[in-house]
């Protein structure tokens, strides 16, 4: 009997083991990032645009990339990029830029700014797969017009985002405030007429505010975050009765009438002394 039970024990231990030893931990959004330097920066439609992309590996794992490429808003599926023949290591805490690529813009997208996001697969540490997607990041599909012409139509368009983006989540505001500074940035360089320093610095912005808008949605506020408000509201509101009806009191009191104080006793008569004739 005891030797049945040592078994089933013995049983769900292998079970149990052999369960964890298949979990793996994917690489999160967050465990990586990606920027891409555009050249031209607002390629036009129908023509081919050089896309340099570069990665950082914030994971505690080492990360095999074989393939990288770019998927935009105007493609229903799939990726414009590269198969590495010599597949690419990226340590912990390391960074990589891979090889310049061409991209054909079609003829048919729209001008304006359009998004698109970087994904990249391979191996994560020793034998897990990875799948990775970038945040979302905006390129601009120009007009034709000049460097100074592409500068002021990101400008008008960041400067607007940045008016009207209002977050809650710690990380999206820290992200937009490094969104500003590279606006600012750009304001500057377009000061000293360096049209190609202020539009990478613009597209910056974009992407950092791009990143803010992720991290805003993906934002669960803590107790904290969502009664703190309510309970100081609470509290001053409890303060402000409480020294309402103090006062109301000694307001009552001030109207009770005051009774009249009492007649004075008057002194007993004084006898007078009596004398005998």
């Amino acid at each position: 009997m005891k030797t049945g039970h040592l078994l089933v024990v013995a049983g769900c231990l292998v079970v149990i083991c052999a369960m964890f030893s298949g979990v793996v931990s994917a690489l999160s959004q967050e465990e990586a990032s990606a920027s891409v330097f555009w050249q031209p920066q607002a390629p036009l439609p129908g023509s081919t645009a050089t896309a340099t992309i570069f990665f950082i590996n914030n994971s505690p794992d080492t990360l095999t990339i074989e393939r990288v490429g770019l998927h935009f808003d105007w493609m229903a599926s799939g990726f414009l990029g590269l198969t590495l023949s010599n597949p690419v290591t990226v340590p912990s805490q390391g960074t990589h830029t891979f090889d310049p690529m061409l991209i054909s813009i079609p003829v048919n997208v729209t001008l304006g700014f359009h998004t698109y996001y970087v994904g990249i697969d391979g191996v994560q540490g020793e034998s897990t797969a990875l799948s990775w997607d970038s945040t979302e990041l905006m390129i601009l599909i120009g007009t034709g017009g000049s460097s100074q012409e592409t500068y002021n139509t990101l400008k008008t368009q960041i400067s607007a985002d940045l008016s009207s983006a209002n977050y809650k989540s710690p990380e999206a505001k820290s992200l937009k405030n490094q969104a500003q500074t590279k606006f600012d940035q750009a304001l500057e360089l377009a000061k000293e007429e360096n049209w190609a320093a202020a539009i990478a610095a613009l597209q910056g912005a974009s992407s950092l505010l791009a990143q803010a808008d992720t991290a805003e949605q993906n934002y669960k506020p803590s107790f904290w975050d969502q009664y703190l408000l309510i309970i100081i509201v609470g509290v001053v509101a409890a303060v402000v009765v409480a020294i309402l009806l103090v006062l109301l009191m000694v307001r009552r009191r001030r109207k009770q009438p005051q009774p009249e104080p009492a007649a004075p006793t008057p002194p007993p008569p004084v006898e007078q002394p009596s004398y005998d004739i």
